[in-house]
C-alpha cells in the first residue's frame, strides 16, 4: 500500500512496525492505523474450573429379611463385582417356611384330585338322574375353591422362596466397600444396614463453572478432566439451571468416556473456548458501549460487543475474515475514512 508523499515523514517510525507485521497500514486523516483480520489476531483461550469425580450411587446395602447375621464376606477397601455375595443371614426359618408351603401345596393337590373324581361321579349320576343337580353344583364349587386355594399357596411358596434367596445379600453393582455397618451375630430386621458401598461404574464429573463461561463450555468440542497428570475426555451432560449467588457459578455435570477415574478424585475441568477472542487493547469505548472498529467499504465502523469488559480479552461473534482496526482505533470516530482502504 502506498502512502501519500506528505504523510511519509510523519509516520516513518509507525510504518516500519507495520511493514514487518501482518496488518495493512492505512490513513485516517493524519493518523496511521493498522488493520488485521479476526483470524490473524484472534485466539481461542483455554478455560479451567475445579472439578470432582462423583459416583451416582453410594448406598447402604441392607437386609431384606429378619434374620441373624451369619457372615460378612467383605472388608473395607474390597472391590466386589455386581452380584457378589457380601453377607449371609441365618436362613433356617425361611427354608422351613418354604418347606411348609410346599407341603401345603401337596395336600391341596391331593384334595383337588379327590374333588375332581367326586365331580366326575356326580356328573354321571346326574345324567342317570340318580342324584339331584344341587349335588353336582356343590362338587363343582368345591373343586373351584380348592384350585383357588392352590393358586394362593403357590404365591405363598414364591414369597417364601424369595425370602430364602435373600439370605445371601449380594452387591447391586461393582462397588468399593466403604464401611461394614453390621456385625456377625447381630439380629437384622428388614432395612438393617450391612455394608456401605460406592458404585465404581456409574460416575460423572461435577464442576463449578462461572456463569459467563457456561456458554463457551457448551460450545466446546473436547472438554477434559485433568487429574494426577492424566487427562480424561468428557461429554457435557447438563448445566444445572441454578446459580450459586456467593460464587456466581453454575454446577455442570459431564460424562466420562472411560471409567478409569476414581470417585472422589479432585482435579480440573479444561476446555477451549470455541469463539475467537481479541486482545483487550483492540476494544474501545464509545459512549456507554464497548466494541471494536471494523473496516467496511474503506471506512471504520464501530461495532458494539455485548458482554465486553474493559481491560479483558473479548469474544467476537464475527466471521474470521472480518477486518479489524488494531492500531489507531482509540482516537478514531465511527465512519472515519481510511485513505488506504484497510481491506
Amino acid at each position: 500500500m502506498h502512502l501519500p508523499r506528505f504523510a511519509r515523514p510523519l509516520c516513518a517510525a509507525a510504518c516500519i512496525g507495520v511493514l514487518i507485521g501482518t496488518g495493512v497500514p492505512a490513513l485516517a486523516g493524519d493518523e496511521v492505523v493498522r488493520t488485521a483480520t479476526l483470524a490473524e489476531i484472534g485466539y481461542r483461550p483455554q478455560r479451567l474450573a475445579p472439578a470432582t469425580v462423583v459416583s451416582l450411587n453410594e448406598t447402604t446395602v441392607s437386609a431384606q429379611i429378619a434374620a441373624r447375621v451369619e457372615t460378612i464376606d467383605v472388608r473395607v477397601g474390597d472391590v466386589v463385582a455386581a452380584g457378589d455375595v457380601i453377607a449371609r443371614l441365618d436362613c433356617r426359618d425361611a427354608r422351613l417356611a418354604s418347606g411348609e408351603a410346599e407341603a401345603h401345596i401337596g395336600a391341596l393337590d391331593a384334595r383337588i384330585e379327590l374333588a375332581r373324581r367326586q365331580l366326575d361321579r356326580a356328573e354321571r349320576l346326574t345324567r342317570s338322574q340318580t342324584v339331584a343337580e344341587e349335588i353336582l353344583d356343590t362338587r363343582a364349587a368345591e373343586l373351584d375353591a380348592l384350585r383357588a386355594d392352590r393358586r394362593a399357596a403357590v404365591a405363598t411358596l414364591d414369597i417364601r422362596r424369595l425370602a430364602t434367596s435373600r439370605c445371601e445379600v449380594r452387591s447391586p453393582f461393582r462397588a468399593l466397600v466403604l464401611e461394614r455397618v453390621a456385625a456377625v451375630g447381630q439380629y437384622a430386621t428388614v432395612g438393617t444396614g450391612l455394608v456401605r458401598a460406592l458404585d465404581l461404574d456409574t460416575i460423572e464429573i461435577s464442576a463449578q463453572v462461572p456463569v459467563d463461561d457456561t456458554r463457551s463450555l457448551a460450545a466446546s468440542t473436547a472438554p477434559a478432566f485433568e487429574f494426577d497428570s492424566r487427562r480424561f475426555p468428557l461429554r457435557l451432560r447438563t448445566v444445572l439451571p441454578a446459580v450459586l449467588t456467593a460464587t456466581r457459578t453454575q454446577e455442570v455435570r459431564l460424562e466420562l468416556s472411560a471409567d478409569e477415574a476414581l470417585p472422589g478424585a479432585a482435579g480440573k475441568l479444561v476446555w477451549t473456548d470455541a469463539r475467537l477472542h481479541v486482545p483487550a487493547d483492540v476494544v474501545v469505548r464509545r459512549g456507554a458501549r464497548l466494541g471494536v472498529f471494523v473496516v467496511d467499504a474503506g471506512r471504520a465502523r464501530f461495532v458494539a460487543v455485548t458482554g465486553a469488559e474493559a481491560g479483558r480479552p473479548t469474544a467476537l461473534d464475527l466471521p474470521a475474515d472480518t477486518v479489524l482496526v488494531v492500531e489507531g482505533q482509540h482516537a478514531m470516530e465511527d465512519g472515519a475514512a481510511l485513505a488506504g482502504g484497510g481491506d
